[in-house]
């Protein structure tokens, strides 16, 4: 009888064939794409290197008119000033030339970055374009900020809320914006504004950066502090101690151009409440903080640009004006000029914001229901937005807000 020898392999072979072809396979995809990624990363430090020692010549030799003198470029400025090179150009970024070289930087392009630190080049896949930003909130003292690298920081500041009444809320805050360019190491001073409480039967309390006491009445009823402002300015004091630092009146004299003081956003007025009448205080500026509302006798003004609320309790500069005792009254928002305080049973005027500060650049306010302003250095809009939380173009409740972020070189 013949043997049959089977010469074929068993399924359990050819699979096992398979996978070990498929994971050599894989380890040579693997391999090529490392090789081509790194090839890439090469290629890009490579054309950076073009850029920066065309930098470097450029710096070295002041070919460019002299204007390549140590400091940050970027790179539209770079370019701007003459350079040419070959090969692929960076997209964006910048860098900085100390003693005639290139020593830190980052370069973009379309495929990654290039990082540049201590003069060494190195690719990331990740941005190296500098970010920071840096908030405040209510401490009850001022607050030191140092540009940390110089360039353009956008601040952002909201004004507090006045305190509120047994059925009705105190004033919003305002909000203020702009931009500002700092050296690096430069200082501002942030105070940010406190809350208005509400008080039953008893005097109010003076609030942080200027929001006005609520008045007393004779009965239970309760009424409302005003709001503190919030502000940015060179000089470490709170607002009210800035009054010989607000500047001159502008040509046009509704304005005042401060160099001191950057940026202010207005607190709200205090609300006031009796038996069943209650009346709510009126929100910041902006270009013009609101008058409180009235329900028996009279409310307070807002403040302006140019004048603190005034009626029989007027504000002050920096300062929301303090409630009268019995029949009491909402108090005024503190803010560039503070509001009025109201007279029985009516709200507090909200305080003014300010952005005039001729250092200031893409600057705007924003208030509740408010009046606005289309002029550059009082520009206003009205929003029917209010927050706890601080938010772009919102009015704020409760304390006030800073926050300061690094926008460009």
């Amino acid at each position: 009888m013949k043997k049959y020898i089977k010469n074929g392999f068993t399924l359990v072979e050819l699979l096992a064939v398979l996978v070990i072809l498929a994971i050599i396979v894989l380890l040579a995809i693997n391999r090529i794409k490392n090789s081509v990624k790194k090839s890439s990363e090469q290629a890009l430090i490579a054309n950076a290197q073009v850029f920066v020692k065309a930098v470097n010549d450029e710096a070295s030799t002041s070919r460019l008119t002299n204007k390549f003198e140590d400091g940050r470029y970027k790179v539209a400025q770079v370019f701007d000033l003459g350079l040419n090179i070959s090969g692929s150009k960076p997209e964006d970024g910048y860098v900085d030339i100390n003693d005639g070289l290139v020593t830190d930087g980052c370069l973009v392009y379309s495929d990654g970055y290039i990082s540049i630190r201590d003069s060494a080049l190195n690719y990331t896949s990740t941005s190296c374009l500098y970010t920071y930003s840096i908030a405040y909130d209510y401490t009850g003292q001022g607050a030191t900020f140092v540009a940390p690298t110089s360039g353009i920081y956008k601040l952002e500041v909201w004004g507090a809320q006045g305190g509120a009444a047994n059925n009705s809320s105190g004033g919003y805050g305002g909000y203020s914006t702009g931009n500002i360019r700092l050296n690096k190491d430069e200082v501002l001073y942030v105070y940010v504004g406190q809350a208005g409480a509400k008080h039953s039967g008893a005097y109010g309390s003076v609030t942080f950066n200027g929001g006005g006491a609520a008045g007393r009445n004779s009965g239970t009823s309760a009424i409302g502090d005003g709001g503190g402002a919030t502000h940015i300015s060179r000089i470490n004091k709170k607002l009210n101690e800035l009054s010989s630092n607000k500047g001159v009146l502008s040509s046009t004299g509704d304005y005042y151009i401060s160099d001191d003081i950057i940026i202010v956003a207005g607190g709200g007025g205090g609300a006031d409440s009796w038996n069943e009448f209650s009346s709510g205080g009126g929100n910041a500026g902006g270009y013009k903080g609101v008058t409180g509302v009235a329900n028996y006798w009279t409310p307070g003004d807002g403040a302006t640009q140019i004048q603190a609320g005034q009626n029989r309790f007027a504000g002050a500069f920096g300062q929301g004006a303090s409630g009268p005792n019995n029949p009491g009254g909402g108090a005024g928002g503190g803010g560039f000029f503070g509001g009025a305080a109201a007279y029985d049973n009516a709200g507090g005027g909200g305080g003014s914001g300010y952005i005039a500060n001729p250092q200031l650049t893409d600057k705007h306010m924003a208030c509740y229901e408010c009046e606005t302003s289309d002029s550059i250095e009082t520009k206003t809009i009205s929003v029917t937005c209010a927050n706890d939380v601080a938010t772009a173009d919102c009015a704020k409740q409760n304390n006030g807000y800073v926050k300061i972020t690094f926008v460009d070189f």
